[in-house]
């Protein structure tokens, strides 16, 4: 479920967008950023004394490197999934079971079925559909958590361990680019494995949230 549903987590990454017009790197000091309010500051800038010849104000030294804390939370997390997947090689034929190469060894996916089904591997595949059917009788006591998962994963981890944005903010950044790098390799596996969905194969599903387009 958590992996099904892990593209939807991009949503999570579209709150750290609005940090920029909310507040954060690009807010000014009072406020976050607006025409009106930029608009302002330009007629005020140009009635201030003294502040018109080139140079003023800039300082002799070059500008620091921004820290991981202070940098633009999109940023920040896009150089985290950069280093982590360092090293990462997803390899293999559309339709093939992929090869996931890392620093510490080479891992093939057991592929379930391939596209042409012997009789064998039909019937192995309806027993495997039919175990998802069974499992609607499950869905009702997990729906509350379906659904959340599909937005919000690393909230069940403070099930385990109390962290949040404001008490442990670079753990939490790293946690989400860890979720970003898991997604970057499930991705391209999925997209070798190019697996049809349960939903596809039998109404009898019946999917409570919508169904990824994505490979099984």
């Amino acid at each position: 479920m958590v992996v099904a549903n892990h593209s939807n987590h991009s949503n999570h990454s579209n709150h750290s967008n609005h940090s920029n017009h909310s507040g954060g790197e690009l807010a000014h000091a009072g406020q976050g950023s607006s025409i009106a309010l930029s608009a302002a500051l330009d007629a005020t800038a140009l009635s201030l004394p003294g502040r018109h010849a080139a140079g003023d104000g800039i300082a002799s030294d070059p500008q620091p490197a921004v820290t991981a804390g202070k940098m633009n939370p999109r940023h920040r997390r896009s150089l985290l999934v950069r280093a982590l997947t360092d090293g990462i090689d997803v390899t293999g034929a559309l339709g093939a079971a992929p090869r996931i190469r890392t620093a510490h060894g080479t891992v093939e996916l057991a592929f379930p079925f391939p596209p042409d089904l012997a009789d064998d591997e039909a019937c192995e595949r309806g027993r495997q559909l039919e175990a998802v059917i069974a499992a609607r009788w499950n869905r009702g006591e997990r729906l509350p958590e379906i659904v959340a998962q599909q937005t919000d994963v690393l909230s069940f981890l403070a099930l385990v361990h109390p962290v949040s944005a404001d008490t442990h903010p670079m753990t939490m950044a790293l946690l989400d680019a860890v979720h970003g790098t898991v997604e970057t390799a499930t991705v391209a596996a999925k997209h070798r494995m190019s697996l049809i969905r349960p939903a596809r194969l039998s109404t009898a599903v019946n999917p409570v949230i919508q169904t990824p387009s994505h490979s099984a």
